[in-house]
C-alpha cells in the first residue's frame, strides 16, 4: 500500500485551491407510483460501553493485536482529557493532554501507535497511548477547528487539519519526538468543512458533498453529503446519524438503530472502528454516541449483511504489527563463564565424555 506524506499530498491541495469545479452529480428521479418501501433493516449495538457526564466532541478507535478485545475506543471529553475504553467494556482509563482535546485521531506505525489530539485553538499533541505523556506538540492552525484526519505511514504519518475558515493544512508527525510543524503553506479552499482519509485517498467535504483529491484536481463524487466516510472492501460509504429518527443513513439507506438491550438508539455522532475489536466485533464496528452521551458499538456486518455490502472494515495496522501482550515474566537463567550444566539436584558434576566413551543409541527391535 502506498504511504502518503504531507509533501506528497500538498500538490493535491494546491490544485483544489485553484477553484476547479466538477459537474453536478445526477440524482435519481423520484417515483411517486412506487410501492411502499419495506421497513429499514435494524442495526443493533452489541455492547454499551457506558456514558459521559460532560460533552464529547470526537470519537476514534485504536486497534490492538493479537487480541481485539484489548482494542480501545477513544472519546474527546473536554477538560477531562481523552477517555480510553476497552472494546469489551472491562477497563477504561483517561489519557491526559496538554490542551483540552477537541478533535482526535490515531496513527499506527510499525514500531507503535500514537493518538493525535487537536485543541480548539489549533495546538496538535502527539500522545503515547500507554499514558506516558506527550511525544511532540506544536501549533498547526489558528481560529476554530473543523476536522482532523490522518494517513498512517511507515515512519511518518500525515495529519490533515481543516479549520472553520476553510483553511487546510498538512502536518507530518512521527514517533521520533521531532517538533510538529506544518508542511508547506496552508491553503484556503472555498467551502471546505471536513476531510476524510480513505485508504490512500484524501476526500474533502463542502456544502455540496465530498470531492476526491487527485493529481488532476478535485473530483466530485456521488457520495451522500454525510459527515463520515467509511471504507470497506474497496467501496466508500457515507454515514450520517439521525438522532430524532433513531436511525443511521448509510449511502442514503436508513437503518433503525437499537441499543444492546433492544431500545431505540438515537445517534448523535458516529465514527468507524477498523480491524478486530473482539467477538462479534472482529470485522470492525461503528462507534455511536447517542443523544444521552451513551457510547455503543454496532458491528459493521449488522450494517453490511442486509445490503450485500462488503462485510469487513479491514485493519489499518501495518501487516507486521503485533502489539505486546501482558503476561507472566519468563524465567531467567544466569550463566557463568562455562557451559550450562543440567543435572539432577544433589548429583556430582558429570565429567566430559572421551571420544571412546560417547553414549551409544539403544538397540531397536527388528521389524517382524
Amino acid at each position: 500500500m502506498m504511504k502518503l506524506t504531507a509533501r506528497a499530498l500538498l500538490p493535491l491541495l494546491l490544485l483544489a485551491a485553484c477553484g476547479q469545479q466538477g459537474a453536478d452529480v445526477a440524482q435519481p428521479a423520484s417515483d411517486d407510483s412506487a410501492s411502499p418501501l419495506p421497513p429499514p433493516p435494524v442495526a443493533r449495538a452489541s455492547i454499551t460501553l457506558g456514558s459521559f457526564e460532560g460533552p464529547v466532541t470526537d470519537l476514534a478507535a485504536l486497534e490492538a493485536k493479537p487480541f481485539g478485545f484489548q482494542s480501545a475506543i477513544l472519546a474527546a471529553n473536554g477538560d477531562a482529557g481523552i477517555a480510553a475504553i476497552r472494546a469489551d467494556g472491562e477497563a477504561s482509563t483517561v489519557i491526559e493532554t496538554i490542551e483540552a482535546p477537541y478533535l482526535i485521531a490515531t496513527a499506527s506505525f510499525p514500531t507503535g501507535d500514537a493518538i493525535l489530539s487537536l485543541s480548539q485553538s489549533g495546538d496538535l499533541d502527539l500522545l503515547d497511548p500507554e499514558g506516558s505523556g506527550s511525544i511532540a506538540s506544536g501549533r498547526v492552525a489558528t481560529g476554530a477547528m473543523s476536522d482532523l484526519c490522518v494517513f498512517s505511514g511507515d515512519e511518518t504519518a500525515t495529519a490533515v487539519v481543516v479549520t472553520a475558515s476553510s483553511t487546510v493544512a498538512f502536518v507530518d508527525v512521527s514517533l521520533t519526538g521531532e517538533p510538529i510543524s506544518v508542511v508547506g503553506t496552508p491553503e484556503v479552499i472555498d467551502g471546505v468543512i471536513g476531510c476524510a482519509a480513505v485508504g490512500d485517498e484524501l476526500y474533502l467535504r463542502t456544502a455540496e458533498g465530498w470531492d476526491r483529491q487527485t493529481a488532476s484536481g478535485a473530483k466530485p463524487t456521488p457520495l451522500e453529503n454525510a459527515p463520515v466516510l467509511v471504507a470497506a472492501g474497496g467501496e466508500v460509504f457515507a454515514v450520517e446519524p439521525v438522532g430524532e429518527d433513531a436511525r443511521l443513513l448509510v449511502n442514503g439507506q436508513p437503518f433503525d438503530t437499537q441499543t444492546a438491550d433492544g431500545e431505540p438508539l438515537r445517534p448523535l455522532m458516529v465514527e468507524p472502528a477498523y480491524g478486530n475489536f473482539g467477538g462479534v466485533l472482529r470485522d470492525g464496528a461503528l462507534i455511536v454516541l447517542d443523544e444521552g452521551l451513551g457510547l455503543h458499538l454496532i458491528p459493521w456486518p449488522a450494517i453490511a449483511k442486509p445490503m450485500g455490502w462488503p462485510g469487513q472494515l479491514e485493519s489499518l495496522l501495518p501487516d507486521d504489527t503485533v502489539m505486546p501482550v501482558d503476561g507472566p515474566p519468563l524465567p531467567s537463567l544466569e550463566l557463568d563463564d562455562g557451559p550450562l550444566d543440567l543435572k539432577e539436584p544433589g548429583a556430582a558434576p558429570r565429567e566430559p565424555y572421551g571420544e571412546d566413551e560417547l553414549p551409544q543409541p539403544p538397540d531397536l527391535p527388528e521389524n517382524r
